[in-house]
């Protein structure tokens, strides 16, 4: 997993995942004013500009966890 902060306008938030073998964009940030996390298969696509940061890990308090809303497009 890797995390993509922005240096720049123009650059987003993102963690980039593999699911079912293939590199998935989550990214952070409202993208598309959808006000919701947007998800993407990126297979073939590199250009995600900003500091890259690789083999990140998340933890999770599963005491705090609510249900989300969210998109995805495979």
């Amino acid at each position: 997993m890797t995390l993509v902060l922005p240096r720049g306008d123009y650059e987003h938030r993102c963690l980039i995942v593999m699911s079912e073998g293939k590199p998935v964009v989550v990214c952070l940030d409202e993208l598309h004013q959808l006000g919701r996390f947007f998800a993407f298969e990126c297979d073939g696509q590199n250009s995600w500009n900003g500091l890259h940061i690789p083999g990140v890990r998340i933890e999770l308090d599963e005491a705090s966890l609510s249900e989300a809303q969210g998109h995805f497009i495979p």
